[in-house]
Parts: structure tokens; sequence; C-alpha cells
């Protein structure tokens, strides 16, 4: 037979923490080696996806609370699955935020197109943090912005029609921000190639 039980808790961490987990047993109630075991599990479930639309979970620490095992039927893949299956219960009862991947945009633009920009920026999601003269004399100005990754071809298809091609647009990863809107949500959702049926 196969017998292992863990009781888990869960608790967010800062983001880009990344996962921790943590061992509480005391008393022997669960051995060192399927302690090991059900970490692995944890692991292996939460890098398998979350509950909202199948992307790995992370920036969580796992504590391992109690625990039972059987002298016979207790073995490596019997804990695996017992941290596995916590994991998932956990998740099943959580309030777990979606968050998406932000790019720091840099647009080189004729002053006169500003307002494009900064147009074309806000309809696709992002926000303006900055804007400055080249400083070339040239005339045009260097707007910063923060964009969805999953917004950067639009919105480089929307300047290349507005501009003419005039400008220049580089993006590069900044960081991963929480999505508030329920309608992207439910649209990242329903197109996630990782999502569990």
């Amino acid at each position: 037979g196969q017998f292992g039980v863990c009781l888990i808790s869960m608790e967010p961490l800062e983001e880009g923490a990344g996962i921790e987990f943590e061992s509480r047993i005391k008393g022997g109630v669960i051995s060192k080696p399927f302690i090991s075991s059900v970490e692995k599990g944890v692991r292996e479930q939460l890098q398998s996806g979350g509950p909202l639309a199948g992307y790995p979970v992370t920036d969580v620490k796992v504590i391992l609370t109690d625990g039972k095992m059987h002298s016979v039927d207790s073995n490596d893949f019997a804990f695996q699955s017992a941290g596995k299956q916590a994991v998932k219960q956990a998740l099943s009862k959580t309030h777990t935020i979606l968050l998406q991947p932000m790019e720091q945009a840099t647009f080189v633009i004729s002053d006169a197109e500003q307002g494009e920009v900064n147009s074309v920026v806000s309809r696709n999601d992002g926000y303006v943090t900055g804007s400055d003269s080249a400083g070339d004399g040239s005339g045009q100005i260097e707007i910063s912005a923060i964009l969805p990754s999953a917004n950067i071809p639009a919105v480089s298809d929307a300047l290349r029609a507005k501009t003419g091609g005039s400008g220049t647009f580089t993006s590069e990863f900044s960081h991963y921000q929480a999505v508030n809107d329920e309608h992207t949500v439910k649209s990242i959702v329903e197109q996630s190639p990782h999502r569990h049926e």
C-alpha cells in the first residue's frame, strides 16, 4: 500500500522571493527522508501550475506542520503525492493573484507625436513614466513607459501606423504586475495553454 499524510500551511512572500519550504515537524511524526519527499511534491505541484490559468505559483512559503507515516506502507512516492495534494487543497482555499510580465519601453519620436504615443500607451494598458528631450537638438523626445508584454506587438503596430515609421522603440522586461481587471484575467485564463481543465 501507499500511506503518507502531511499538513501544510502557506503564506505569501514578497515579489521575487520564489518558493520557500520549511519543516516544523517535531517528534519524528514524519522521518527526514519523507520530509524531503513532501518538499519535492510541493515544489513539483507549485511548478505545474496554479488554479487560475495553470501558470506556475511563486512567491509563497510552504510550512510542513504535521503528518503521519506508517512503518510498512510509507514511501517516497506516497509523501510526494501527499505534498502535491496538500498544495492543491491549500490553493483551492486561497485568493491567488495572476501576475503578468511588464516591459519598460522607450520611444524616441518627434515632439509633435508625443500625444499619439501617450494615447497608444494608455489604450494598451500602459502608463508613461517620463519624457525628456532627446538632447541632440533634433526636436525629438524620449518617452519612457511601462506596458504589459502581451501588448507590445499591438503598440508597435499602432505606433508605426501613427508615425509613419519615423520613430524608434525598444523594450525590455521590467517586472511582474498583478492583473486587476476581471475581463483581462478572464481572457488570460481562457487563452492560457497551461490551463487545467
